[in-house]
């Protein structure tokens, strides 16, 4: 067993003894390598490709072309926005 599973482990039966829960609903996992199912309290975890973490996108493949796009749409829809401004600002 790789010892990141076994620190994950222990720290999920340190978490329960402090009264602490997971919420399975929202608990999703990215493994890269091997790829094996993971189990708490018997509800199988969902497996994703990539999630958003502290701001950003992290892939399985560790690529940035996601990360680059969302940013792009983000920085796309905030010019959009500010359109009305610049329009009323020059008349």
């Amino acid at each position: 067993m790789p010892s990141d599973l076994i620190d994950a482990i222990i720290c999920i039966i340190f978490k329960k003894k402090m009264g602490l829960r997971i919420n399975i609903k929202k608990t999703e996992i990215m493994i890269i390598g091997e790829q094996v199912d993971f189990f708490i309290d018997g509800h199988k975890l969902k497996r994703v490709v990539r999630f958003k973490y502290l701001g950003s996108y992290v892939t399985k493949d560790c690529k940035l072309d996601k990360e680059i796009g969302a940013r792009i749409q983000a920085a796309s829809c905030a010019m959009g926005s500010l359109r009305i401004v610049f329009s009323t600002a020059e008349t």
